[in-house]
């Protein structure tokens, strides 16, 4: 009998997408072998387990949709609701709400069986639940204990998310805030506020210990507040010593709180102030007497990702014409799962045709292969990994979920259900043991792009014998090498090195910025809807397209040859030069991913979103950038080979050795797991905890053993954990940036954002020390007979001209809120026709109207044949 907390697939089969709603035969739940569900195609996967049963027992659970009378939520778009929370899923939100209610059926369903076989349907009965009484006991407390458990769906996924509403902390600095004696009152009159820098009478924000108003903090294009509040603080701590952080923004202020922020560097975010209202009141506001004048942050967060062109990129109130079939179907948004859903349809959805044809497969074979070697009885395994994208390549490239959409208006009511499948096993798989994937919070999309295809890889890796198929490892298809060229000018001396990526960052910069060109004509509706609850000020504002930064300059930026300060010349003994930076690609890969860097770290360490529009090409050509005569060239002289911590300034000389934490280890021996596993697991996740450290270690269960600590960072070279990889980039540091601190600290992620954060004077140079060193290892290692992975990539080498099949766009002011969708180029009409472009906003597909080429995040360009 299944315990409250107990795995129960009683809402989705573990071997495809069905569920008891759809298809109608419904959802098989074994009574034994952990509460697991079927679709009827795999119920003989269990029936297999009971070689000498004649008959296996399962709970059938069919589920059927009735409309109810509140319709109005799947037509929220066209109705014209704004939005008044920045939020997916709830009322209120962007989208939300359902059209229906679920009614349940259940029944006994007895598979007869022969040596582990079932035998066939017609012989299958089946019984109602009023004869529960003439089973076992237990039977019947199992049966009852199935229906009343949480399904696995609902264990595993938010269903709703709110990024205004989010719990905020207490302030460390709120119980012992410093607060100065009154000299003045505070007016509760909101006519009588301004900044007492500018003088502006809008965002403004009083400080809880001085009672100093300033204007609240600037964007990126001088839009915003005057910074008064911000600057007010950092001069009070710089000149005088006065630590002074929490602001409370007037016009918010209500009896039942208002809006705080703390300045503190190691805050630096909306806070709660339990002391809220004794604070004002030092300053003469009675919050009992006080209302809501002036927009919360959470509804200036709505307004500005609605800025964002929300409405475009989700062509939101056009007249879409639904479309479906292999190739498009719908994925459910599981609560802030849309930046994995985006990027899943990009990848799986059949246009990546080399994925799709490797792990589609109708007859099930392959998906039955990885449950007979353990996949379902053990999460951490790889076979899991495989099973779990056959799963989705299956659902979303087959004709099983892909009924015909209904031409009764009613019966469409009931229709949102049927065309979409759920990832559920998937997302948990895949974000087990990650801190930031396996939470229901919004990630970055090309964070988990790259995770992602790096777990694939290492799951087919270890599943070779029984898996690999002579197509070659899935990641190859995106990867490629670069050949990076650093020279010392004062000695002429040059070195090359290479490296593997799968991501090409595209930099965008508001320095190649064009005015755009506003177009007269203006669709009559849409433009007053704009009007709306605006100035005449604001109208302009508004109205005015976003700047325009061609492709062209961007690349030439990407492309161009950089300086690198600091740089400890080896070929000068060490004297510290200016060197030169750039790089080639030395192979083109098949699928080319292009990421659209639009966001940076601004002046208090957050990420921000450019808002520009950046218009893509449809066709790509970057044969020039080609590199086909790799290494030194006639006439330039190597650079000399020199170590880590000769290469940079004694600043950045290289670190220790990274060391296992002894406690971890203890834990993690007391499990059963050997000394060397045990302490690579540890420096694999920083030393973060035994479950992290635990959970990768059942990831990597079929992984040879190798060498730990030093050993390691030199045998593994440019092995870098993906994870710990992530964790860096979100912290603002680029991808390079971060693998070389990885490689330069043995792995430790918490040591590297050590040795990132002090060397943000010489980063550069640190970083082409490791890379130098990193180099003169690659050449140690072919020189014994050593052979990286970036040798398959030269198998997919071929001419760098593509042609654009999808990109994935965000909208929101960072990647931590906002919303994900794609777009794809796709045969809608079966047996062939134009293709066209699709639209993928979670559960809905259908025909895009207007692309919206120029403001996508994500990019996947396909080789052109030749």
């Amino acid at each position: 009998v299944p315990e409250p907390s107990n795995t129960v697939h009683n809402d989705c089969c573990v071997m495809s997408m069905d569920t008891p709603l759809f298809p109608k035969e419904g959802l098989y739940v074994s009574l034994e072998n952990g509460w697991k569900g079927y679709g009827k195609p795999f119920v003989d996967v269990d029936v297999a387990r009971h070689e000498t049963a004649k008959a296996v027992v399962y709970l059938h659970i069919n589920t059927t949709l009735v409309a109810t009378t509140a319709a109005a939520a799947f037509e929220k778009d066209e109705e014209g609701e704004e939005p008044t929370k920045l939020a997916v899923g709830v009322e209120g939100g962007f989208d939300g709400g359902k059209d229906y209610d679920e009614v349940k059926e259940y029944q006994i369903a007895v598979v007869p069986c022969v040596e582990g076989k079932p035998k066939l349907e017609a012989e299958w009965f089946y019984l109602p639940l009023d004869e529960l009484s003439d089973l076992p006991q237990v039977m019947g407390q199992t049966v009852l204990a199935i229906i009343d458990h949480k399904g696995a769906e609902d264990q595993a996924a938010v269903m709703a998310w709110e990024a205004g509403e989010e719990e905020r902390a207490v302030s460390k600095y709120a119980n012992d805030l410093p607060q100065e004696e009154v000299t003045k009152k505070i007016s509760p009159n909101p006519s009588d506020w301004y900044c007492e820098k500018s003088g502006d009478r809008e965002n403004l924000w009083l400080n809880l210990s001085d009672g100093y108003i300033g204007g609240g903090r600037r964007n990126w294009d001088g839009s915003g507040g005057s910074n008064g509040a911000l600057e007010h603080y950092l001069d009070m701590k710089q000149q005088y010593g006065k630590v002074y952080p929490l602001v409370v923004k007037l016009g918010t202020i209500t009896p039942n709180g208002a809006d705080v922020f703390s300045y503190a560097e190691d805050e630096d975010c909306m806070v709660t102030d339990p002391q809220l209202a004794a604070h004002l009141a030092h300053w003469g506001i009675d919050v009992m007497k006080m209302s809501k004048t002036d927009k919360s942050m959470a509804e200036m967060e709505v307004e500005l990702n609605k800025e964002f062109a929300f409405d475009r990129i989700t062509e939101a109130g056009k007249e879409l014409d639904r479309v479906r079939g292999p190739g498009m179907v719908g994925l459910r948004n599981l609560g802030n799962s849309c930046y994995i859903n985006s990027f899943l349809q990009l990848v799986f959805s059949g246009s990546v045709d080399a994925l799709s044809r490797r792990y589609r497969d109708d007859d099930g074979a392959l998906r039955r292969a990885m449950a007979g070697e353990g996949a379902l009885e053990n999460e951490g395994r790889p076979q899991r990994t495989v099973l779990e994208v056959s799963k989705l390549a299956n659902a979303l490239n087959g004709n099983r979920y892909c009924p015909p959409i209904p031409e009764e208006e009613e019966q469409r009511k009931l229709d949102p259900f049927n065309g979409m499948v759920a990832p559920v096993s998937l997302r948990k798989h895949f974000g087990m043991g990650h801190p930031d994937f396996s939470s229901s919070a919004q990630q970055d999309a090309a964070e988990y792009l790259l995770y992602f295809l790096e777990k694939l890889n290492r799951a087919e890796m270890a599943t070779d014998d029984s898996f690999h198929d002579g197509l070659g490892y899935s990641t190859d298809r995106f990867g490629y090498v670069l050949e990076d060229r650093l020279e010392c000018p004062k000695s002429g001396t040059v070195k090359y090195s290479t490296r593997r990526e799968s991501l090409f960052p595209l930099i965008v910069s508001m320095d190649d910025a064009m005015v755009p060109v506003i177009s007269e004509a203006v669709d009559e509706d849409e433009g007053e809807a704009k009007r709306l609850k605006t100035t005449d000020d604001e109208k302009d504002e508004k109205e005015s397209p976003p700047p325009v930064v061609p492709f062209d300059a961007c690349l030439r930026r990407t492309m161009a040859t950089g300086q690198v300060e600091g740089f400890r010349s080896p070929a000068l003994n060490g004297e510290v030069v200016t060197a030169l930076k750039n790089f080639t690609f030395l192979t083109m890969p098949e699928y080319l991913l292009i990421q659209v860097s639009r966001y940076y770290v601004d002046s208090s360490w957050q990420l921000a979103k450019l808002n520009c529009s950046v218009p893509m090409p449809m066709e790509l050509n970057l044969e020039k950038y080609h590199n086909r005569s790799p290494g030194l060239q006639e006439g330039e002289k190597a650079m000399p080979d020199s170590s880590a911590a000769a290469a940079v300034s004694p600043a950045v000389a290289s670190e220790q050795q990274a060391e296992p934490d002894a406690e971890i280890m203890v834990m993690l021996m007391s499990m059963g797991f050997d000394e060397d596993r045990s302490k690579r697991a540890c420096l694999k996740v920083g030393n973060s905890s035994a479950d992290a450290a635990a959970s990768w270690l059942m990831e990597h269960l079929d992984d040879p053993p190798t060498p730990t600590n030093a050993e390691t960072t030199a045998e593994e070279g440019a092995t870098v954990d993906s994870d710990s990889l992530i964790m860096l980039t979100s912290m603002g540091f680029t991808d390079r940036q971060a693998k070389a601190a990885m490689k330069a600290t043995g792995n430790n992620v918490e040591r590297a954002a050590d040795w990132l954060f002090s060397r943000t004077d010489d980063l550069d140079a640190a970083v082409e020390g490791v890379e130098v060193a990193e180099g003169q290892q690659q050449q140690q290692r072919a020189a014994v007979g050593g052979a990286s992975n970036e040798s398959r990539l030269f198998e997919h080498d071929g001419k760098g001209v593509y042609d654009l099949i999808g990109f994935i766009s965000h909208v929101g002011r960072n990647v931590s809120h906002g919303h994900y969708v794609c777009h794809m180029l796709k045969e809608v009409t079966p047996g062939g026709g134009p293709k066209k472009w699709v639209i993928f906003n979670d559960e809905k597909v259908a025909i895009s109207a207007d692309p919206p080429f120029d403001l996508g995040y994500i990019y996947l360009y396909k080789r052109r044949q030749e």
